[in-house]
């Protein structure tokens, strides 16, 4: 019973990332799925919000100046 007046360290350190690393680094299949998820759902609001811009573009093309004008230009002259 000598082991028993022995007292136990709980500390446990832990090798995994935490916060925004725990996604950067991680080889987990749930944490490569939300990644993927976040991914898709920034990508398609870029994407969106690009897209809109484009089209209202289209019918500013007329002589009067474009909502995306980047002023005058070789094709102008």
């Amino acid at each position: 019973m000598a082991a028993a007046g022995v007292a136990q360290e709980t500390h446990h350190t832990s090798d995994h990332p935490i916060g925004w690393r725990r996604y950067l680094y991680s080889t987990n299949h749930k944490d490569i799925g939300t990644m993927y998820l976040v991914f898709a759902l920034l990508a398609g609001i870029i994407g969106g919000a690009l897209s809109i811009g484009m089209r209202m573009e289209v019918p500013a093309s007329a002589p009067a100046p474009n909502f995306l004008d980047a002023g005058p230009t070789n094709s102008d002259r």
